[in-house]
């Protein structure tokens, strides 16, 4: 009978096991689901997500958006790394987890200037109000209108057909997601171009070699 019977351990294991080959929608590959690129098709679909959904879901699609970007124009900018050694710096309680740190980080490798640092900065503070507030928050607030009125290029967005004339509601929100998008593309044009460099050999590789002769 002891034969048979095995430690809660093992039979969580053996259940976790049999669930990863049935259902391979596990942890592991989840995290790599959110950090897909999307193809065009969804790019459109989350665009449309974006423009008639309320407030809050735009603005925290939106901001996830950016914030992947960000995380991949930093990974282009690196060392070359393996998942693991990727994973212990941007997933659990690494120090890249917050969108703050990645802004900071990639600032601090030239990924981008001032202007942008300061616009992902308004972008993140949006996203956090809309994601952790308590209360029903909208485009309408003034303190949102004031932040978004804040990005560069706010003026500009402003005399765009599309948001011209309209309730300051609809300006705020149209220079949050023009100025979002912008930088979306601009961190994933970053990227690519950071992934063609030639990879860089780093400055210390063997300390007993380098420091015998």
């Amino acid at each position: 009978m002891k034969d048979r019977l095995r430690s809660p351990q093992k039979s969580f294991a053996a259940v976790s096991g049999f669930v990863r080959e049935c259902n391979p929608m596990t942890s592991e590959s989840l995290q790599d689901l959110l950090l897909r690129s999307p193809n065009k098709k969804e790019l459109r679909e989350l665009y449309h997500e974006i423009n008639t959904g309320t407030d809050r879901s735009a603005v925290i699609v939106t901001g996830i958006f950016v914030e992947n970007a960000l995380r991949e124009a930093i990974t282009a900018r690196l060392h070359r790394l393996t998942k693991k050694q990727l994973s212990q710096l941007f997933e659990g309680t690494a120090p890249l987890t917050s969108f703050s740190s990645k802004i900071r980080i990639g600032y601090a490798l030239g990924v981008f200037e001032n202007q942008a640092r300061d616009n992902l900065d308004l972008i993140r503070r949006i996203r956090n109000a809309f994601a952790h507030a308590r209360r029903p928050i909208s485009f309408r607030s003034h303190q949102v209108i004031a932040l978004s009125n804040s990005m560069s290029h706010a003026a500009i967005w402003k005399k765009n057909p599309t948001l011209i004339n309209k309730p300051p509601h609809e300006q705020a929100k149209g220079v949050y997601s023009y100025t979002a998008m912008l930088l979306y593309v601009a961190l994933k044009v970053a990227a690519k171009k950071d992934k063609r460099r030639k990879v860089r050999k780093p400055a210390i590789r063997a300390l007993a070699n380098d420091w015998s002769t």
